[in-house]
């Protein structure tokens, strides 16, 4: 008797020995983000493609979609890559990430197999990177403040207190990884002086990237404008706890658009309710914060459900695909990651 067709089964593709096997492990949800005609135009040009678009996946329908891939492409929803599914796909050569972190993917299977693995963990970095700049430029300038009390209090006061731009500013990034390599790009043009905090980068980098090195507890005492973009990792979490945020100057802006278990929260708030520092929050932990929290009723802080690295998710599709072309022509992938990565990565 025939079986019945999957529910979101798309197409198995035409078995042919001329192109590579790719297998697409993309959710529903995943695969409208990363997704376009264009790109599943180009995915069919180059591979033979088999794929289905369930709302989660089981073990049976991610094993029936990974037989006999050479490749795969995986994203948000995608089930780990374990031992017993990796035996649909002796062949599997390259799991071409289309979100951020691989740790939700990958297994220790991967790393035996010697999979290349890649990530579009830098897609998302240009996002957040735009949203971190335009929160230290409304924050420095008091645009939020000052509308505020023009509008609220029917105020007209064009010289407010506090208001200044990034121009010659002296303006803190805690990390340096994709997004934070970004937001130092995007300051050199500003003029600040700009302080980083990164173990992993070298004063002669931090130069190259217009900075220079600092500890913590310099950019706390220094800063006008603090910008956390550290990995969310158990050696960062509670990184900017209570003594870091009292160090902070008043009238100091903090922005977060990493992850909220970086921060102690408490500290954050009582230091806030002192009136004195300005916040853009886009993340808290956990997410989303209770109804009753303070952080969503605070005048001095803009909380946002957690929207930084939205908006180019199509970006991410094309590079998975740029991944698993450069591999197949036997180039190196531009965005490798490997296991020793994975201890200082999100």
């Amino acid at each position: 008797m025939a079986k019945k067709k999957t529910a979101g089964k798309k197409t198995a593709g035409k078995k042919s020995g001329a192109k590579p096997r790719i297998a697409v492990l993309l959710s529903r949800g995943s695969e409208s983000r990363v997704m376009c005609p264009d790109a599943w135009a180009r995915l069919r040009k180059g591979f033979e493609v088999a794929t289905e678009t369930p709302e989660s996946w089981t073990p049976d329908a991610a094993k029936r979609v990974l037989a006999g891939a050479d490749g795969v492409i995986t994203g948000w929803g995608t089930p780990a890559l374990t031992a017993d599914l990796l035996e649909a796909a002796p062949k599997l050569r390259i799991l071409a990430h289309s979100a951020g972190s691989v740790k939700p993917v990958v297994s220790e299977a991967i790393w035996k197999r010697k999979v290349i693995v890649t990530s579009a963990a830098s897609c998302l970095a240009y996002p957040v990177a735009e949203m971190a700049l335009g929160c230290l430029i409304f924050g420095l300038r008091g645009i939020l403040t000052s509308a505020a009390a023009t509008q609220r209090d029917g105020g007209w006061n064009n010289n407010h207190p506090g208001t200044n731009s990034i121009y010659r500013r002296t303006i803190g990034v805690v990390g340096a990884g994709f997004v934070g390599r970004l937001v130092l790009g995007h300051l050199q043009r500003f003029e600040a002086e700009v302080l980083v905090h990164d173990p992993f980068l070298s004063e002669v980098d931090a130069r190259k990237l217009g900075a220079r090195k600092a500890g913590l507890d310099e950019i706390a005492q220094r800063a006008d404008a603090v910008t956390l973009h550290a990995p969310d990792i158990d050696a960062t979490a509670g990184m900017i706890n209570a003594a870091f945020l009292g160090a902070l100057k008043p009238g100091c802006i903090f922005v977060n658009t990493a992850r909220g278990r970086l921060v102690d929260e408490a500290a954050l708030i009582a230091r806030l309710q002192k009136g004195d520092l300005f916040a853009f929050l886009d993340v808290t932990h956990p997410e989303p914060p209770a109804a009753d929290n303070p952080l969503r009723r605070m005048a001095n802080v803009v909380l946002t459900p957690h929207i930084a690295g939205a908006g180019q998710y199509l970006r991410n599709g094309f590079q998975a695909i740029s991944e698993l072309e450069r591999a197949f022509s036997g180039k190196k992938p531009k965005y490798g990651v490997t296991e020793a990565m994975l201890a200082k990565m999100a």
